[in-house]
């Protein structure tokens, strides 16, 4: 097997936080690390494939005194759903990590399918594991 390798400067790597709360889709995650910022738009809240690769993506969503359902979109196809219930405890969070296929022009995004995600422990990471 062959790796391509990719230069710090335009490796696909992201890390961004909620500020705030937010019940629109897709969420955007506002708060971005800019070292860690590339392929993410703080405008629509999505993650563009600038290369066919195999991707890691890990999102956070922390619910408030309710219940969220959000899912892990991949050009608008449901890939992955989250359910956090903070009506117990006062708070609750929920993570998923996915590994996924995408070629260039691909976007992925995370979509509130009910209730608010709150910030706090809320974000949104990607990376590029490898190449195609």
């Amino acid at each position: 097997m062959h790796f391509n390798l990719v230069s710090k400067a335009t490796y696909p790597a992201f890390l961004a936080h909620l500020s705030g709360s937010s019940s629109s889709s897709p969420i955007v995650f506002n708060r971005v690390h800019s070292r860690y910022s590339h392929g993410y738009s703080t405008t629509s809240g999505k993650f563009t494939a600038d290369r066919d690769g195999v991707y890691i993506f890990l999102h956070n969503i922390e619910a408030d005194s309710r219940i969220v359902t959000t899912t892990l979109r991949v050009n608008g196809e449901n890939k992955v759903e989250t359910r956090s219930d903070g009506r117990h405890s006062g708070y609750d969070d929920s993570a998923v990590v996915s590994v996924l296929q995408l070629f260039t022009g691909d976007q992925v995004y995370v979509a509130i399918q009910t209730g608010t995600a709150d910030d706090g422990q809320s974000l949104f990471f990607g990376v590029l594991l490898y190449e195609l």
